[in-house]
């Protein structure tokens, strides 16, 4: 689940997000930097990765401060 995500962000700049479509992938390449926050066992489950995800979303305030509106 989350590799596959990772990929789309790496191959299109936006993976899908509406917020960082508005940006060009030139902008993304330049600026943005990804970084693992958390490794999680591979057998959790889809709702406790969710659940941690959004759990630092709150915690950088990245719905209120940045590109994640979800």
């Amino acid at each position: 689940m989350i590799w596959g995500r990772w990929q789309a962000y790496v191959l299109t700049g936006h993976g899908g997000n509406e917020a960082l479509k508005k940006l060009s992938f030139e902008y993304i390449k330049q600026y943005f930097q990804y970084s693992i926050l958390e490794i999680a066992d591979g057998k959790s489950s889809d709702k406790y990765i969710f659940e941690r995800e959004n759990w630092w979303k709150q915690a950088l305030l990245t719905r209120t401060f940045g590109y994640n509106m979800n």
